[in-house]
C-alpha cells in the first residue's frame, strides 16, 4: 500500500515537472481573464418623461437661446463600467420597442459650427432648468472604472408615434 502511494507521488511529481510551463501558462491565463473581465451595468430611467413644448433648448456658451424643440421625451441612462478596461460603444440610438421605428434625439453637434460651445437645457418650469448631458456623437468610450450618465431628449414628430409612446 505504501509502495503504491510512493509510486503515485513519484509519477505525479514527474508529470508536474514535465508540464510546469503549461501549468504556469494556464494559471497566468486564468488570472488575466479574471482581471480583464468586462462588465457594463446599464440602468434606464423608470419612465419616459414628456416635457412641455419648447422646454428643451439649445443654448450657446453665453446662455443665449438658439433653438427649442417640441414633442420631446426625456430619458436618462446610467452606465457603470466596473471593468479595468475602456469599452467603446457604437450606434447609440433610440427606437420605439413596439413599432421598431427609430427616433431622433437632440444632438447639439449640428449647432457647433455656427455656435461653438453649445449646450442643451431643459426647463422644469419658467424659472428652474437643468443642463442636460447629451452625447455629441452616437459613439464613444466608457472609461475603465467609470460612471457615465446621459440625458437623451428624444424628438418625436409623427403624431401617430406620439400616441404609441407610454410615459
Amino acid at each position: 500500500m505504501l509502495n503504491n502511494l510512493v509510486c503515485f507521488l513519484n509519477t505525479a511529481w514527474q508529470w508536474i515537472l514535465h508540464n510546469i510551463f503549461s501549468i504556469s501558462a494556464l494559471a497566468v491565463s486564468l488570472l488575466t481573464l479574471h482581471r480583464n473581465r468586462t462588465t457594463l451595468e446599464v440602468k434606464f430611467s423608470p419612465g419616459i418623461d414628456r416635457t412641455m413644448d419648447l422646454s428643451t433648448e439649445i443654448i450657446d456658451k453665453n446662455g443665449n437661446y438658439i433653438h427649442a424643440y417640441r414633442n420631446v421625451f426625456l430619458v436618462s441612462v446610467e452606465i457603470i463600467n466596473s471593468s479595468p478596461n475602456d469599452i467603446a460603444y457604437y450606434d447609440l440610438y433610440a427606437f420605439d420597442p413596439k413599432t421598431y421605428n427609430f427616433l431622433e434625439f437632440v444632438n447639439p453637434k449640428a449647432f457647433l459650427f455656427s455656435h461653438p460651445g453649445v449646450g442643451v437645457i431643459h426647463y422644469i418650469n419658467k424659472v428652474t432648468f437643468n443642463i442636460l448631458n447629451v452625447p455629441l456623437e452616437q459613439y464613444g468610450v466608457f472609461k475603465a472604472n467609470s460612471y457615465t450618465k446621459f440625458n437623451l431628449p428624444i424628438i418625436v414628430t409623427d403624431p401617430d408615434e406620439i400616441k404609441n409612446i407610454e410615459p
